[in-house]
């Protein structure tokens, strides 16, 4: 986002490189992501957040670039999020995927504490890739979300700023002309 503010090639640069380094150590071959890495030494499965807000740069590092590379990445990762992450009953995000080791309940979460909630930059993340793409199944997941968390939403707006936000985008969007436009 700096590149893309203030066109200096060092913050893209910079950007790029903290991706290369993730995709390379942090993520498995199956594609899922680790969520440390100390000295060559990689732990614990990534939580939603760690894949929502990793899709967000992703997505950025495409817009700022061009690069069909950084899109292909975060379309890989998006969809290993939803295979571990959704729940198919009701909708959503869980914090934790199914296989997860210790868990005693899975949660999901939309209020937003210190940064954004998992769910509201996964429901930013789909919208941005359904208007890249075109691809119905990421505004179905999104619509989904969002529906699932309307509840919520409404009951404590100030701790659910961002998936408001996000609501806000869905319904400004002419989602009809941009699958035409596909």
């Amino acid at each position: 986002y700096g590149y893309e503010v203030l066109g200096e090639p060092r913050y893209r640069e910079a950007a790029q490189k903290g991706a290369e380094f993730i995709l390379k150590h942090l993520r498995r071959e199956d594609g899922q992501l680790m969520r440390a890495y100390t000295e060559g030494v990689v732990k614990y499965d990534g939580y939603l957040d760690d894949y929502a807000f990793l899709v967000r740069g992703l997505l950025g590092l495409y817009q700022a670039t061009g690069e069909e590379r950084w899109l292909n990445e975060a379309r890989s990762l998006a969809d290993t999020m939803m295979q571990l992450f959704w729940d198919d009953k009701d909708g959503g995000f869980y914090f934790t995927h199914a296989g997860q080791e210790g868990l005693i309940v899975r949660t999901k979460n939309p209020y937003d504490v210190a940064l954004p909630s998992g769910n509201a930059v996964a429901v930013n993340d789909l919208l941005t890739l359904a208007r890249l793409t075109g691809e119905k199944d990421y505004l179905d997941k999104a619509q989904s979300v969002l529906q699932g968390f309307t509840g919520m939403m409404a009951k404590s707006p100030n701790g659910s700023m961002h998936i408001l936000l996000a609501t806000n985008r869905y319904l400004a969007t002419d989602w009809a002309k941009i699958a035409a436009s596909q």
